[in-house]
Protein backbone atom coordinates (compact mmCIF):
# COMPACT_ATOMS: atom_id res chain seq x y z
CA UNK A 1 0.00 0.00 0.00
CA UNK A 2 2.89 2.36 0.80
CA UNK A 3 4.32 1.85 -2.68
CA UNK A 4 1.01 2.89 -4.28
CA UNK A 5 0.93 6.15 -2.31
CA UNK A 6 4.60 6.76 -3.05
CA UNK A 7 3.90 6.24 -6.77
CA UNK A 8 0.92 8.63 -6.69
CA UNK A 9 3.01 11.24 -4.85
CA UNK A 10 5.86 10.94 -7.36
CA UNK A 11 3.46 11.29 -10.30
CA UNK A 12 1.85 14.38 -8.77
CA UNK A 13 5.19 16.00 -7.98
CA UNK A 14 6.46 15.23 -11.46
CA UNK A 15 3.62 17.12 -13.14
CA UNK A 16 4.68 20.58 -14.15
CA UNK A 17 1.74 21.27 -16.42
CA UNK A 18 -0.79 23.79 -15.12
CA UNK A 19 -4.33 23.61 -16.34
CA UNK A 20 -6.02 27.00 -16.40
CA UNK A 21 -9.79 27.10 -16.41
CA UNK A 22 -11.62 30.30 -17.25
CA UNK A 23 -13.97 31.52 -14.56
CA UNK A 24 -17.20 32.96 -15.84
CA UNK A 25 -19.14 35.32 -13.56
CA UNK A 26 -22.46 34.27 -12.11
CA UNK A 27 -25.66 35.60 -13.65
CA UNK A 28 -29.02 36.62 -12.29
CA UNK A 29 -31.39 34.48 -14.35
CA UNK A 30 -34.74 35.61 -12.95
CA UNK A 31 -36.31 38.14 -10.59
CA UNK A 32 -39.75 37.02 -9.56
CA UNK A 33 -42.22 37.05 -6.74
CA UNK A 34 -42.47 40.06 -4.45
CA UNK A 35 -44.31 39.49 -1.18
CA UNK A 36 -44.77 41.30 2.11
CA UNK A 37 -43.58 39.70 5.35
CA UNK A 38 -45.48 39.89 8.62
CA UNK A 39 -48.91 41.00 9.69
CA UNK A 40 -48.97 43.94 9.58
CA UNK A 41 -46.16 43.89 7.01
CA UNK A 42 -42.69 44.93 8.14
CA UNK A 43 -40.49 43.67 5.28
CA UNK A 44 -40.61 42.77 1.59
CA UNK A 45 -39.17 39.59 0.06
CA UNK A 46 -38.04 39.38 -3.55
CA UNK A 47 -37.28 36.00 -5.12
CA UNK A 48 -34.47 35.66 -7.64
CA UNK A 49 -32.28 32.96 -9.13
CA UNK A 50 -28.53 32.82 -9.74
CA UNK A 51 -26.56 30.57 -12.07
CA UNK A 52 -22.81 30.03 -12.14
CA UNK A 53 -21.04 27.51 -14.37
CA UNK A 54 -18.47 26.73 -11.65
CA UNK A 55 -20.79 26.96 -8.63
CA UNK A 56 -18.75 29.76 -6.99
CA UNK A 57 -20.26 31.80 -4.18
CA UNK A 58 -20.94 35.34 -5.35
CA UNK A 59 -21.88 38.77 -4.04
CA UNK A 60 -25.01 40.48 -5.31
CA UNK A 61 -26.13 44.09 -5.36
CA UNK A 62 -29.80 44.65 -4.58
CA UNK A 63 -31.19 48.07 -5.39
CA UNK A 64 -34.56 49.75 -5.11
CA UNK A 65 -35.33 51.94 -8.12
CA UNK A 66 -38.13 54.49 -8.50
CA UNK A 67 -40.01 55.51 -11.63
CA UNK A 68 -37.39 58.23 -12.32
CA UNK A 69 -34.76 55.43 -12.46
CA UNK A 70 -33.03 56.69 -9.32
CA UNK A 71 -31.65 53.56 -7.67
CA UNK A 72 -30.10 52.96 -4.29
CA UNK A 73 -28.92 50.03 -2.22
CA UNK A 74 -31.89 48.28 -0.63
CA UNK A 75 -31.74 48.28 3.16
CA UNK A 76 -31.43 44.62 4.12
CA UNK A 77 -33.77 43.24 6.77
CA UNK A 78 -33.20 40.20 8.97
CA UNK A 79 -33.89 36.98 7.10
CA UNK A 80 -33.38 36.12 3.48
CA UNK A 81 -30.09 35.13 1.87
CA UNK A 82 -28.27 38.44 2.18
CA UNK A 83 -25.91 39.80 -0.45
CA UNK A 84 -22.46 38.39 0.40
CA UNK A 85 -21.18 34.97 -0.62
CA UNK A 86 -24.52 33.86 -1.99
CA UNK A 87 -24.34 30.23 -3.09
CA UNK A 88 -24.72 29.05 -6.68
CA UNK A 89 -24.53 25.32 -5.95
CA UNK A 90 -25.45 23.05 -7.64
CA UNK A 91 -23.32 24.52 -10.43
CA UNK A 92 -24.82 25.43 -13.81
CA UNK A 93 -28.33 25.40 -12.33
CA UNK A 94 -30.78 28.20 -11.53
CA UNK A 95 -30.44 28.41 -7.73
CA UNK A 96 -33.34 30.16 -5.94
CA UNK A 97 -32.72 32.92 -3.38
CA UNK A 98 -34.66 35.51 -1.40
CA UNK A 99 -33.58 39.02 -0.46
CA UNK A 100 -35.50 40.63 2.41
CA UNK A 101 -35.82 44.42 2.25
CA UNK A 102 -36.63 46.77 5.14
CA UNK A 103 -38.82 49.42 3.47
CA UNK A 104 -38.96 51.47 6.69
CA UNK A 105 -35.27 52.26 6.16
CA UNK A 106 -35.67 52.60 2.38
CA UNK A 107 -32.54 52.75 0.26
CA UNK A 108 -29.08 54.26 0.39
CA UNK A 109 -28.40 56.66 -2.48
CA UNK A 110 -24.88 58.05 -2.33
CA UNK A 111 -24.32 58.92 1.31
CA UNK A 112 -27.96 59.51 2.22
CA UNK A 113 -30.84 57.27 3.21
CA UNK A 114 -34.02 57.84 1.21
CA UNK A 115 -37.38 56.75 2.52
CA UNK A 116 -39.96 55.10 0.29
CA UNK A 117 -43.56 56.26 0.06
CA UNK A 118 -46.45 53.84 0.23
CA UNK A 119 -47.62 54.78 -3.28
CA UNK A 120 -44.20 55.16 -4.96
CA UNK A 121 -43.79 52.93 -7.99
CA UNK A 122 -40.72 50.86 -7.12
CA UNK A 123 -38.84 47.92 -8.56
CA UNK A 124 -35.95 45.73 -7.45
CA UNK A 125 -32.76 45.64 -9.52
CA UNK A 126 -30.51 42.68 -8.77
CA UNK A 127 -26.99 42.40 -10.14
CA UNK A 128 -24.01 40.12 -9.59
CA UNK A 129 -21.31 42.33 -8.06
CA UNK A 130 -18.55 41.54 -10.59
CA UNK A 131 -20.89 41.84 -13.57
CA UNK A 132 -22.59 44.71 -15.38
CA UNK A 133 -25.72 42.78 -16.27
CA UNK A 134 -28.77 42.95 -14.04
CA UNK A 135 -32.44 42.05 -13.99
CA UNK A 136 -35.37 44.00 -12.60
CA UNK A 137 -38.65 43.06 -11.00
CA UNK A 138 -42.04 44.23 -12.12
CA UNK A 139 -43.07 47.57 -10.59
CA UNK A 140 -44.91 47.48 -7.27
CA UNK A 141 -46.07 49.79 -4.50
CA UNK A 142 -45.88 49.14 -0.80
CA UNK A 143 -49.60 49.80 -0.49
CA UNK A 144 -50.26 47.02 -3.06
CA UNK A 145 -48.27 44.71 -0.79
CA UNK A 146 -50.49 45.51 2.19
CA UNK A 147 -48.56 48.29 3.90
CA UNK A 148 -50.78 50.95 5.52
CA UNK A 149 -47.88 52.75 7.20
CA UNK A 150 -44.11 52.49 7.60
CA UNK A 151 -42.44 52.33 10.98
CA UNK A 152 -39.49 54.57 11.80
CA UNK A 153 -36.13 53.19 10.74
CA UNK A 154 -34.31 52.30 13.93
CA UNK A 155 -31.20 50.83 12.31
CA UNK A 156 -27.99 52.86 12.25
CA UNK A 157 -26.22 53.50 8.97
Amino acid sequence: MKTVWLFVLMVCLGCDETIDVDNSPAQVTAVGGITSVGSPPTAVDVEYTLRDLEGDDTDVLVQICDESDVCGAAWQSAGGDGTARVTTVPFDTDVPHIFRWNPSCGRVVGSSVQASGLDDSLRFRIQVAESTSSLESVPFTLRELGFAALADCTEAL
